[in-house]
This record gives C-alpha cells, structure tokens and sequence, in this order.
C-alpha cells in the first residue's frame, strides 16, 4: 500500500476518481494550507500530488512528510514550484509537460489568424456597424513561424501550423532530441543562441521556453530589433522570458506589428499597465488562460495515475524533471 496526499484545493472531482483508481492505497487530503483533514497521519506517505497551490503549501507538506519520495505537480513550468529545500532533496519531482500542449497549441493558431485577417480590426468595425472591406488581409501559406522551445507545446504547435502552410523554424536549446525527426517539414536550429540569426526570417515569433535563470529575459531589446517591422511576437510561457519594456517599446514604435501575449511579468496584469494602452489591433492581450480545457485535468489525472503504477512497480516515471536545470 503507498500514502497519497493530495490537496484539497484540487478538484473533487479528480480526488474521487483517485480514490476509486487506486483502491488499496491510501488517500489522504490536506487543506488550502498544507494540514491534514479529519486526522490525518503525513508521517509515512511516500507521494505527494500537489495542486495549483504555493510553494508555502508543499514546503508544510514536506516538513510533515519525511518519507516523501515522490511529487508530482500539475503544472508544466517549475518557477512557481522549486524552492531551495524541494531541490536539495532527494525527492523525485514529476510535472505535467504534455497535457497543455493541445490547448496552448490551439491558442498560438488562434493568435496567428487573428493577426493575419486582423480579426481585432473586423470586430471593431462591427461593433462600430461599419463595413470595412479595404483592410489588407495576409495567408499563412509560406509565412514563417518561429518556434523559441521544441517541447511538448513547440511540436503541437508546429504541427497545426504545418497544415496552413506554414514554413516552421524550431528553435532547441540543446543538442538533438529523438523525436526531432518525428515531425517532417520542421527546420531545427540547436544551440542556445542559434534562433537569433533567424529572426529576420520569421513572421511569427511563438515563446513556448520554460522560465529558467538562462531564458529570463533572453527575448531582449536586440531580438525584437532583429525582427521585420510586419513580425508578430506571441508569449504562451512565462511574462519574464521577454523583456516587456523593450516589446513595449518596440510596439510604440512601430518596430513590429503587433504581439498576443497570455503570460506577464506581473499577474494579474494590473490595470494601468501601459499595454492596454495599444490598439487591439497592436496586441492581444489575454489573462494566461491558454492552457484551459476540460481535458486538462482528465490528462493529468491519467498521467498521474500511470506514474504511480510505474512507482509501485519499480518502472522509470515519466516527465521526470531536473529540479536543478528548472525542467
């Protein structure tokens, strides 16, 4: 029998189909705080499925738990999960790297259409009764997409752009991967530096890096400077990856065409942010919600579930991270 904790704050829903999936083992929930309910004993659980809580919530967790072996978290980004003592452990740390791909991949595509029929512009005009048929509308055959990370969210992205046409760059900070070649049509540039003697070629810059000390800030004032004045930068990952005064700035001035962002610096974006001071047409401004889908707990909810046979049966876990490289 394995101890689980799992928290409350996750969903009922997922909790149930935990306790009847893994009948023989016992589940034991903690509060919003990280405290066992109705008694229970942390004492002895050797796995932990943190929710969408602080990093305050699994550091209580840990302090009740000293026979943890292993964690899982539901996220795919560690920056709001490592802290020095979780790192120095030797607990084994899983994430979700896969089961947000297909909604955020889907939000890229959506980002990019919006731009090149310039939907914020047609749905202006309607809510101005205007008929603005002389807008210039782009295809996205031969328009080139840009991939900074070929993850799980690179690859579904490329291919949903690959079907539109689509000349696809991918960009990957390391050597090459085994599924590189799984995807034909895909240019791979490797290299952690590498993306940027593309830049000029690309049409659509799509940010899918994990935020690490290395890819903060590395989309910098001299990358959007690099970029034609008709580009469109996307970020679907983490705010600090980019240098958000600089694309500020480079929005102003008209360096580039616009940009659809879903992830900030700062969260929620506050009101006064001078982004929202840009013309829909300019940027697309959503609140980090390209990641929501019903299927997105269920495919957590299997992953987890397929781990943890693979724990009670020695098997290698999947998606098992490098808590010092920050993915």
């Amino acid at each position: 029998m394995v101890k689980i904790i799992v928290t409350q704050s996750g969903s009922q829903q997922a909790i149930a189909r935990l306790r009847e999936q893994a009948k023989g083992d016992e589940v034991v929930v903690v509060d919003r705080e990280g405290r066992p309910l109705d008694g229970g004993d942390l004492s002895d659980a050797e796995v932990f499925m943190r929710s969408w809580s602080p990093p305050t919530v699994t550091e209580t967790v840990m302090k009740q738990a000293p026979r943890l072996k292993w964690m899982h978290t539901p996220s795919a980004g560690l920056d709001q999960v490592l802290f020095p003592a979780l790192v120095e452990s030797d607990i084994v740390l899983t994430n979700s790297s896969g089961v947000h791909a297909m909604p955020i991949s889907e939000w890229v595509i959506l980002y990019v259409l919006a731009a090149a029929k310039r939907l914020p512009e047609l749905l202006a005009a309607q809510r101005e009764r205007r008929w603005a048929q002389d807008l210039k509308l782009q295809e996205l055959t031969d328009k080139t997409l840009l991939i900074l990370g070929y993850g799980a969210i690179g690859r579904e992205v490329a291919k949903r752009a690959l079907p539109f046409g689509m000349k696809v760059i991918a960009a990957r900070s390391g050597s090459k991967g085994k599924d590189d070649e799984r995807q034909a049509g895909v240019e791979i540039v490797y290299g952690s530096e590498a993306w940027r003697g593309v830049l000029p070629r690309a049409d659509f810059v799509v940010v899918s890096l994990p935020l690490t000390e290395q890819t903060r800030g590395v989309v910098n004032a001299a990358a959007f400077t690099a970029l034609k004045p008709t580009a469109w930068f996307i970020n679907i990952a983490r705010g600090e990856i980019a240098d958000e005064d600089a694309l500020l700035r480079a929005l102003q001035e008209g360096r580039i065409a616009g940009a659809g962002l879903d992830a900030f610096g700062e969260e929620p974006l506050p009101s006064n942010h001078p982004l929202y001071s840009l013309p829909e047409s300019k940027v697309l401004l959503t609140p980090h919600i390209s990641w929501n889908s019903p299927q997105v707990g269920e495919r957590t909810l299997d992953l987890f579930l397929e781990n943890l046979r693979r724990y009670k049966s020695g098997e290698p876990l999947l998606n098992v991270v490098d808590k010092r490289a920050g993915y």
